[in-house]
């Protein structure tokens, strides 16, 4: 993500390319975690503790990356798998809803940039 990050940064490449997707979005959250996990040396994002707080770093570099493309003028396409879960609407109706698969906290990010 990082390495093709970088890629999109360059003007030659800017000028072939106006929109990005990223398919699946989902994938694309794990390996962030990964590569925190692998900068901090701890196996799950949450092992961070306070003295490095995994997930603060983790949503950190989901963000800048994201963010980075949009502001760099790409249209950024988002695919991800679905869940469904069953829902009561306020007059106790049950519906089905239907939500991207990908964890909250990537997905924050991503609402925020629609």
């Amino acid at each position: 993500m990082k390495q093709i990050y970088r890629e999109l940064k360059k003007p030659e490449v800017q000028e072939v390319y106006k929109s990005i997707v990223i398919d699946t979005v989902d994938i694309a959250a794990d390996l962030c975690q990964k590569y925190i996990c692998n900068q901090l040396g701890i196996e799950n994002i949450g092992d961070g503790g306070w003295t490095n707080n995994g997930w603060a770093k983790y949503k950190k570099e989901f963000e800048e990356v994201f963010r980075g493309l949009t502001m760099m003028g790409y249209a950024v396409v988002f695919i991800s798998h679905a869940k469904e879960s069953t829902q009561k609407d306020k007059a106790g109706k049950e519906y089905t809803a239907i939500r991207p698969s990908i964890q909250s906290s990537a997905l924050s990010i991503i609402e925020n940039m629609a």
